[in-house]
């Protein structure tokens, strides 16, 4: 395996898990596409949030590894159903 390709595999995977991301967010905006971003966009923001952090790791593998990882579990959490806790389970009825 060459340098370049070990070193394009995690750069890859990260703009494939980030474009995912970013299209999740964008599914969220609630504005149309070709206007610019509100100021009240949380979307727009986390979308901002994510280029951002891709451009932090240009210079790393290790760091764009890394970041993909983030992003995996972030795009699992936003994908999965809100958590309750189950019917009879001893914290249940707790208040903070």
């Amino acid at each position: 395996m060459s340098e370049a390709t070990a070193d394009e595999e995690p750069r890859a995977r990260l703009n494939t898990v980030a474009g995912a991301l970013i299209r999740a967010y964008r599914g969220l905006c609630e504005h149309p596409l070709e206007t610019v971003s509100p100021p009240w966009c949380l979307s727009c923001d986390q979308i901002i949030e994510v280029l951002d952090m891709i451009r932090c790791t240009a210079d790393s593998e290790f760091e764009a590894s890394a970041l993909c990882g983030h992003f995996q579990r972030e795009l699992r959490a936003f994908r999965s159903p809100p958590r309750t806790p189950a019917h009879g389970a001893p914290w249940a009825g707790l208040r903070a």
